[in-house]
């Protein structure tokens, strides 16, 4: 798992601009190829000044530019930081848990008082995500827009009389992979400190400046192009042989992070797909074996490892959750989980469904099929965990 690289870049100066020479069209009837690559040169030059002016926002006085670049997903934001004489300093701080979850989390602080960094401050979180366009449409529904900005967005709580604020910004649907970028700022100014318009200003200049630049997905892929899991616990090579069957892997955004995943045609002409989850859940196995409901939960056996396989049909498909326990120290597990998906979404019907759990032999032959799967791409993971 390629360790999360943030880099922060805070310039405490204005930028300025240098002027863009123009080309003069040459003043003459004669149509050559000469005049016209000229003329076309000049308004090339013209058109890249005057697309460079309009896409990089100017930082006003008083603010500074802000960097935050995660690594792991290869997404870098900035935006113009009120840097004014009421600040002593600032601090970024990455967050422990930064990848634990397919996530990047990173704190930019902007200080009085470098002995109290956490009382006359602007401290906003940032939390940058790949999300599911189901996701994004579903916030777009729910919550008030962000107006007047060059990305989608809402305001989870917008300002009212408190100098706080928390919104999310979005890239473009299918921007990212087979979704978008999420960048989630959860930002306050401490306590009655700082004026209520001076914040409002400083929200707005933020939010008219900022860019989300997506760097480079192929950097989820580690040195040998396989696909490390969020948790750190496995990797999923870029080859994987299930059933006979040669599968590439490849990339999904499902839900709230990147997820390795293949898919197949088995002999009985359904779809297969296996995804990998990512989590490492603590007692998740013991937890549930102790529920005692056999309908649902199961232990299972691979080899070396063992685990329990939750059973879910409410899509009118099958998905078996396998969480394996990697290891354990008393009562802690490392865990991982990944799910076999059988059939298509609404390939069967409640009443297939009861009629097909209802009966032993079919349950039997269903898990069976569906272990094997389990168990044949278990063996070929690449496990990290000690």
């Amino acid at each position: 798992m390629k360790k999360l690289v943030t880099t922060a870049l805070v310039l405490a100066m204005a930028l300025s601009f240098a002027a863009c020479s123009k080309t003069e069209p040459t003043d003459t009837e004669a149509d050559t190829k000469e005049t016209t690559e000229a003329t076309t040169a000049s308004e090339t030059e013209e058109t890249t000044a005057e697309t460079t002016e309009e896409t990089a926002p100017a930082i006003p006085d008083g603010y500074s530019l802000v960097e935050i670049t995660s690594d792991y997903l290869g997404v870098k934001v900035s935006y113009a930081a009120l840097d004014d004489g009421r600040f002593a300093g600032s601090n970024i701080d990455i967050g422990k848990k930064a990848n634990q979850y397919g996530r990047t989390e990173i704190t930019v602080n902007f200080f009085e008082d470098e002995s109290k960094q956490n009382s006359n401050c602007v401290k906003a979180i940032f939390r940058i995500w790949a999300r599911s366009n189901n996701y994004v449409t579903d916030q777009i529904n729910r919550y008030d827009a962000v107006e007047g900005i060059d990305y989608e967005g809402i305001w989870h709580s917008a300002i009212g009389d408190e100098t706080k604020c928390h919104y999310e910004l979005y890239t473009p649907e299918n921007s990212y992979i087979d979704g978008r970028i999420v960048v989630e700022v959860d930002m306050f100014a401490y306590s009655d400190w700082m004026p209520l318009e001076d914040y409002k200003t400083l929200v707005d200049t933020m939010l008219q400046t900022m860019t989300i630049e997506i760097l480079d997905t192929n950097g989820l892929n580690d040195a040998n192009g396989d696909f490390p899991s969020n948790s750190g616990l496995f990797t999923v090579p870029a080859k994987v042989k299930i059933a006979g069957q040669e599968l590439s892997t490849y990339w999904t955004v499902p839900y709230s992070a990147p997820h390795a995943q293949i898919d197949f045609t088995d002999a009985q002409k359904q779809q297969v797909i296996i995804l990998e989850d990512g989590q490492n859940v603590p007692k998740y196995v013991s937890a549930r074996i102790e529920l005692d409901e056999p309908d649902k939960y199961r232990e299972v056996s691979f080899g070396d490892y063992s685990g329990i396989c939750e059973r879910d049909t409410g899509k009118g498909n099958i998905e078996h959750k396998y969480t394996i326990v990697l290891a354990q120290d008393g009562e802690k597990e490392k865990n991982i989980t990944f799910s076999v998906i059988y059939a298509a979404p609404k390939t069967y019907s409640n009443d297939d469904i009861k009629t097909m759990f209802g009966d032993e032999d079919k349950v039997a032959e269903i898990n069976d099929m569906l272990d094997a799967y389990a168990e044949e791409y278990l063996n070929q993971l690449i496990l990290t965990v000690e």
